[in-house]
């Protein structure tokens, strides 16, 4: 198990559910036939769609996300991580 002086390091913290995606979901939505498109095969519709607006890796590094933009000039890390309170370990023996 880490101790809490490890788990305040940013390093330590993945991304564990699924990303959001451009439009605003975590999946992508089902992708019909236009109107008299008679070659329509939705599994090459779902690739371009993919392809458009892919997925991110699960377990992804915290500190792989790009910066935020706060202003014209700069830039902030997406992700901080602040230990609050007493930091002392303890231990259970």
């Amino acid at each position: 198990m880490p101790s809490t002086a490890q788990m305040a390091n940013v390093n330590m913290w993945v991304h564990a559910k699924e990303n959001i995606l451009r439009n605003g979901r975590t999946v992508h939505q089902d992708v019909e036939p236009a109107e008299g498109e008679e070659d329509f095969d939705p599994e090459e519709a779902k690739k371009a769609q993919v392809a458009k607006d892919p997925y991110e890796p699960r377990l992804k590094p915290l500190t792989e996300d790009g910066a935020v933009k706060v202003s014209v000039t700069s830039s902030v890390p997406a992700w901080q991580v602040r230990m609050c309170g007493d930091a002392t370990e303890l231990i259970n023996l």
